[in-house]
């Protein structure tokens, strides 16, 4: 059954049971979001009141998938855009007072509460002098019709009236990034002896008595809690150890009591007296004086608890870590602070919905949408061929020379030049190269970029895009690699609340942490063979992690020049200069220097190659010191990846 029978089905019912959620993993470029809103466009002709609600990566992308919907289904997509964003068609932002909504959001209080249209204790509203002809409200207020309305995978943690009771749901490409989240807290300040916020509030029909009583009773509560917190610590950093779920039931720590504690500290928090239709001068004087207050930090601590607690774990924290020592930003002292990492629910859980995602991990995944089905689709790359290297990996550290970013960039070069006959004049056939991101600002900076006969992008910058489609060839050098630190971080927000335990790595004899290797044997379609060391991290789940920052955004990469739908006229070049496995099969194997252009290839891409090694010298004196040395060079010349474009001459006529 096709998931547009399934999700009719299910609201049919009027929404009983448990909403489907399908999973599409498949080769990008298969018409996914084509044959999603060729659904869409009958679903809404059945039924103009459906409410589709589809989410991309950025706002561009939604952009793009609007235009797309009104031009090939007639459908009229409204694109949901921040505060901050510029309206379509112009430079000015969607809310006049953005700077404004900004800050409220970052102490995070609700804009639309205070900001747009706000209620005073006696019911009176008030509402700002652009609230009438706001397009952000417009906008809000548009979205509750029927229709399609696309917005960034940001809206996915985002609680929003107008996008309340939304019928489908569709998730285009990786998102679970925008649902982790990290938060430094200082432990010094968590400790402090606290009590009871302004608005910890009477109950109806109870007495004064009572309720000084009662906040007497929280307030030592509180302070109980926190005397206990320290003792943790203390205890766990005197035996140089992190603290574990065990060592704070073993203080009493429930649950239950970590949700309370949550909500006291709830009442510490205070929001600046904004109101909507306060002269903006008087506005701004209010939001300086206001501060992001630690207790929002506080309330994170005693949630990631409680959820911990309940998965029934006894070992190490995952989503608590005390660093000690740490340097504060504000300050510039050393400090300690407690390292509070966690996940968020993804909104609109009570509706049908459809992930489209390529690289799709279904443990990742399944920490969202754990009744999620996955459905793999496969299709077959075709007239491309793929020369990958098998002796470097292309790592960040390495491409921070200058050597092997100049490598690169003469790949690429390289590649313009070898192709300019079918390239010609067309700008849709230019090559493509994609790195990190550091590496083409580093091209950028020094101009080389600036007539560069090839496009740029980096790695986690290319989904969804589709210009290069038509590109004669593709380099995508080096990989994302994070550390293992920065894995462990990705690995404890997913599985913060997990039953099942997360494995730590322990730093080495130097007091590092490596990646360790394996050994991983691969082939080519030529027949040739290699093994490749393979960074891995040992657990499980933190390597999926891994694969999904890694693997997962070469593929991306690749996936830019769409070689599943290439015909025989219009074959695709890929280059790809670093030795991860992947998994698509490589059409030949070669070495980093057999690929990357040598000194002969660039006296070819000067467009001057003499015929003797005196002149040679002479005309490219950085290229080489002596004639003789380039005479040795030319007899130990290593083999080439393309020797149709060696370049050069022999030896013997040097």
């Amino acid at each position: 059954m096709t998931f547009g029978q399934v999700a009719t089905d299910f609201l049919a019912t009027d929404r009983e049971g448990q909403p489907p959620v399908r999973v599409i993993k498949a080769e990008a470029g298969l018409g996914k979001s084509t044959a999603v809103l060729a659904e869409i466009r009958k679903q809404l002709r059945d039924n103009p009141a459906l409410r589709f609600l589809y989410m991309v990566p950025s706002l561009d992308l939604a952009d793009e998938l609007a235009t797309k919907a009104l031009a090939d289904f007639g459908i009229e997509a409204r694109v949901m855009r921040g505060r901050s964003q510029r309206q379509p068609n112009s430079t000015a932002t969607m809310c006049a007072k953005s700077d404004i909504a900004e800050a409220l959001a970052t102490q995070n209080v609700s804009v639309t509460t205070t900001l747009c249209r706000s209620e005073d204790d006696q019911g009176n509203v008030s509402e700002c002098p652009f609230y009438a002809t706001c397009p952000y409200i417009a906008q809000l207020q548009a979205a509750k019709a029927g229709g399609l309305v696309i917005a960034s995978h940001q809206y996915l943690s985002v609680r929003m009236e107008a996008l309340k009771d939304v019928d489908w749901l569709i998730i285009d490409e990786s998102f679970w990034q925008v649902l982790c989240a990290q938060k430094l807290v200082d432990l010094g300040r968590f400790t402090t002896y606290r009590g009871v916020g302004d608005s910890f509030r009477g109950r109806k029909g109870e007495s004064r008595p009572e309720f000084d009583q009662r906040t007497a009773a929280a307030t030592e509560k509180m302070i109980d809690a926190v005397a206990r917190f320290a003792n943790v610590v203390d205890d766990a950093a005197r035996a140089d150890r992190q603290p574990t779920l065990a060592d704070f039931a073993a203080e009493g720590f429930t649950a239950e009591e970590c949700d309370d504690l949550a909500t006291l500290e709830y009442s510490r928090i205070t929001t600046p007296e904004i109101t909507a239709g306060m002269d903006e001068d008087m506005q701004r004087s209010l939001l300086e004086k206001a501060h992001v207050q630690e207790a929002y930090g506080f309330v994170r601590i005693w949630k990631i608890l409680a959820a911990e607690l309940r998965s029934g774990r006894q070992g190490e924290s995952h989503g608590l870590v005390i660093e000690w020592g740490v340097l504060d930003p504000k300050t510039n002292k050393p400090a300690n602070f407690i390292h509070a990492h966690w996940s968020r629910d993804p909104r609109f859980k009570e509706v049908p919905t459809l992930i489209i995602d390529a690289d799709a991990d279904p443990e990742i995944i399944g920490r969202f949408y754990p009744t999620a089905e996955t459905v793999q689709i496969a299709a077959e790359w075709q007239n491309v061929e793929i020369v990958q290297v098998t002796d470097k990996t292309g790592s960040a550290q390495s491409l921070k020379g200058e050597r092997r970013r100049d490598d690169v960039y003469n790949t690429a070069l390289d590649m313009a030049d070898r192709l300019a006959s079918v390239i010609g004049n067309d700008p849709a056939r230019r090559p493509l190269l994609v790195s990190q991101k550091a590496v083409i600002q580093a091209y950028s900076e020094a101009g080389d970029l600036d007539r560069a006969p090839f496009d740029t992008a980096w790695f986690g910058n290319t989904r969804g895009k589709d210009q290069w489609k038509q590109t004669a060839g593709i380099v995508v050098a080096g990989r994302i690699e994070p550390s293992p630190q920065a894995l462990e971080a990705m690995a404890r927000s997913i599985w913060f609340g997990s039953e099942e335990a997360l494995t730590f790595m322990e730093p080495n004899a130097e007091g590092r942490f490596m990646l360790p290797k394996c050994q991983h044997w691969t082939t080519a379609k030529s027949g040739q063979s290699a093994t490749v060391a393979v960074s891995y991290h040992p657990d499980r789940r933190a390597d999926r992690v891994l694969r999904q920052v890694r693997e997962a955004e070469l593929m991306q990469a690749l996936a830019r020049v769409r070689p599943i739908h290439r015909g025989a006229d219009n074959p695709c070049q890929i280059i790809v200069l670093t030795n991860v496995p992947l998994p698509i099969e490589a059409d030949r194997f070669a070495t980093w220097n057999e690929v990357v252009p040598d000194r002969h290839d660039l006296m070819r891409l000067a467009g001057f190659i003499p015929e003797k090694s005196n002149d040679a010298a002479d005309v490219f004196p950085s290229l080489w010191t002596s004639a003789t040395a380039v005479r040795i060079a030319a007899s130990r010349r290593a083999e080439r990846a393309f020797p149709a474009f060696a370049g050069g001459v022999s030896g013997s006529i040097y």
